[in-house]
């Protein structure tokens, strides 16, 4: 959709933390996706979300198709049998302003992006784990069995590998006793380095997102 010069630079922030939510949300699809639901609440609520809606959808549909552009992302969606739901909540009770991704198909997930301070995108819930991540470059993305050693054990075969950890992220569900850690890395590790950390008995899976500049 078309878009003014003064609209452009109000939601830019939130154009990008939907690419960023979709990028997400595509790479860890295992199968079709039948709908997105995306819910904008708080402030992101009173903008024109259309455009942050397309936004979502060339982030979602880049790891599916190629050529997925702001133009083209909701002709894209339709030709994958995929339906999107929009709605919107004028209050939200942990941010000021957030927005709720839900994928059905193949996959379940609920991943949830809020803007801080006005620009700065951060994820904040993938599913059960509650956490503030910066969405940005290669990201590897772990569940794993809430048991001691787990963040040491990935950090020494990232070392091995010659791999920096930048930022790193932690949240816990204790009810079931597990764990989601998110590591901005560089250089973005190898299938091989991947399968490593996917060998330790504790980790449930491990995969590497690559969330953009």
């Amino acid at each position: 959709p078309s878009i003014s010069k003064e609209l452009a630079t109000q939601i830019r922030p939130y154009l990008v933390l939907g690419d960023k939510l979709g990028r997400f949300q595509g790479q860890l699809c295992s199968g079709p996706i039948e709908r997105i639901e995306i819910e904008y609440s708080g402030d992101a609520a009173e903008l024109s979300v259309a455009p942050i809606t397309v936004s979502v959808l060339k982030g979602l549909l880049g790891s599916l198709a190629e050529d997925v552009n702001m133009v083209n992302a909701p002709v894209v969606a339709k030709r994958h049998g995929m339906e999107v739901i929009e709605s919107k909540a004028s209050r939200t009770a942990d941010f000021a302003s957030a927005i709720s991704t839900r994928v059905i198909g193949a996959d379940q997930r609920l991943i949830v992006g809020a803007v801080f301070q006005g620009e700065q995108p951060r994820i904040v819930r993938i599913d059960d784990f509650m956490l503030e991540a910066i969405p940005e470059g290669p990201t590897v993305f772990i569940l794993n069995r809430d048991r001691p050693g787990i963040v040491g054990a990935v950090g020494t075969v990232l070392g091995e590998e010659g791999i920096n950890i930048s930022r790193m992220q932690l949240a816990l569900n204790s009810e079931r006793g597990e764990a989601a850690m998110l590591f901005n890395v560089e250089p973005a590790p190898s299938d091989r380095v991947i399968r490593r950390l996917q060998d330790h008995p504790h980790i449930l899976s491990a995969r590497l997102l690559e969330l953009g500049s």
